[in-house]
């Protein structure tokens, strides 16, 4: 019978864990609960990974083409061609039809008017330009075709 591998703990964590919690640690040790950063966690020790921290250790442990597979995926899931260029918003002065969508869509789940996102931008006042690039579809300034496309 193979025997099971001792979980490793730091000494100052075995410590601060003898004296949080008693009990979590003899379960580590019997194997009740197999992840020594488990314990800590529950002990309140160590606080829990996020699930960004959870993403980003996952992605350095992948090989890759697991990688390359999972962009693929997030890529159909959103609808984004990998490697591909984005769509441009405008054609010289004037929004095409994607940049009106793309737009609109951003204020929507931002939650903006065409006066907020023209403040944000740094054009406080030109709201009304907004809204007619949006719905007449006319022209804008140059310097507000650039900042509305680093804007989405």
């Amino acid at each position: 019978m193979a025997r099971r591998k001792k979980p490793v703990l730091k000494a100052e964590e075995e410590r601060q864990l003898r004296l949080a919690a008693p009990g979590l640690l003899s379960d580590l040790v019997a194997g009740r609960i197999a992840s020594p950063r488990k314990v800590l966690e529950l002990a309140g020790i160590r606080p829990e990974r996020s699930r960004l921290e959870k993403l980003r250790n996952s992605w350095d442990k992948a090989e890759e083409t697991e990688r390359q597979a999972f962009l693929q995926w997030l890529g159909d899931a959103r609808g984004i061609a990998i490697g591909s260029k984005p769509e441009p918003i405008a054609d010289g002065r004037y929004l095409t039809p994607h940049g009106i969508r793309v737009i609109e869509d951003s204020m929507r789940a931002r939650r903006l008017q065409p006066e907020d996102v023209m403040a944000s931008l740094g054009f406080p006042g030109e709201g009304r330009a907004l809204i007619k690039a949006l719905a007449r579809r006319s022209s804008l300034r140059l310097k507000v075709i650039r900042a509305l496309a680093d804007w989405v």
